[in-house]
């Protein structure tokens, strides 16, 4: 009973000690992620050719992009096809 006591103390220790380092190590990407800003590490979509229109961001691989409001991912960022989703309309 002593030593199932101990165990658990030293565990709950170790996760105290751990715990702040993981959120610390957390990726920026992922609290700028969908922005409609195209930051670093990010894979973006535009409305228009040339990097031109809005924007859609992304940190991750999309497997479906969904076709129609409101299930789709859409141009989040500002300028022409804010809004609209990005499947079938990306330049």
């Amino acid at each position: 009973m002593k030593i199932a006591r101990t165990m658990l103390a030293a565990a709950g220790a170790a996760l105290a000690l751990v715990a702040p380092l993981m959120a610390a190590t957390a990726s920026p990407a992922f609290a700028a992620s969908r922005d409609g800003d195209c930051d670093s590490g990010e894979f973006c979509l535009y409305y228009n050719s040339n990097q031109a229109g809005s924007i859609s961001d992304f940190t991750g691989s999309i497997s479906d992009y969904g076709a129609t409001q409101p299930s789709c991912y859409e141009f989040k960022g500002a300028g022409a096809g804010k809004g609209l989703c990005v499947k079938n309309n990306s330049a």
